[in-house]
């Protein structure tokens, strides 16, 4: 058997921070690429999540200098890895910036909080797509199988509340299918609302 590890990259920058065998932070390409990890304008504490900031140092003919990239991570201490190795350290990446969900009590929901609350409900739920078109109201819209009933979307609705708070309209639409994107992926978190993340307390991300 094989071990699989994670890359962390993107277009624009292809391959940013790699894990190694010996922790399950990320390692900086440090020679190609500065990484921040950013709360209200300043560098994330350990155990913060912050907004990631890239600057490339080798692109010369588009140059990207503390390009925003839309991502979230977890802030680490800065300790040297036991594989050695002695670069820039961040912990695990959270979610898109795009896929985090505003609530009415303040906290923001990361797309990977939704991966895990609708786990609870894979017995009843092929496929699901959380869409938010403005604050204060949350539309889910489900692919269900034959076991899906009135019953179950109360009990989300309520289970829901808890951490999107009361003030929250929360309402399920029943669909036959989410349409998949050019990729071949679907999108489970959806949120028109734009804030400045740079603003945004650490804390009131919901850590899933």
């Amino acid at each position: 058997k094989s071990r699989v590890y994670d890359k962390y990259g993107s277009r624009e920058f292809s391959g940013i921070a790699y894990q190694c065998s010996s922790s399950s932070y990320h390692h900086v390409q440090d020679e190609s690429y500065i990484v921040e990890i950013l709360v209200e304008g300043r560098p994330a504490k350990p155990g913060e999540i912050g907004e990631i900031v890239i600057t490339d140092l080798n692109n010369y003919s588009v140059p990207l200098i503390r390009y925003r990239i839309g991502d979230m991570a977890y802030a680490v201490d800065q300790i040297k890895c036991e594989c050695g190795r002695s670069q820039t350290l961040i912990g695990n990446i959270v979610g898109r910036t795009q896929a985090l969900v505003a609530c009415s009590n303040g906290v923001w929901l990361p797309g990977t909080f939704f991966a895990h609350f609708f786990k609870d409900f894979d017995w009843c739920i092929k496929h699901y797509q959380v869409f938010q078109a403005e604050l204060g109201e949350l539309t889910l819209r489900i692919v269900p199988n034959g076991t899906f009933s009135e019953e179950t979307s109360v009990s989300i609705i309520e289970m829901l509340s808890k951490f999107t708070g009361e003030g929250t309209k929360i309402s399920i639409n029943i669909v036959d299918s989410i349409p998949l994107l050019s990729t071949g992926k679907r999108t489970p978190v959806i949120s028109n609302v734009r804030m400045d993340f740079q603003a945004l307390n650490s804390s009131s991300i919901r850590k899933s």
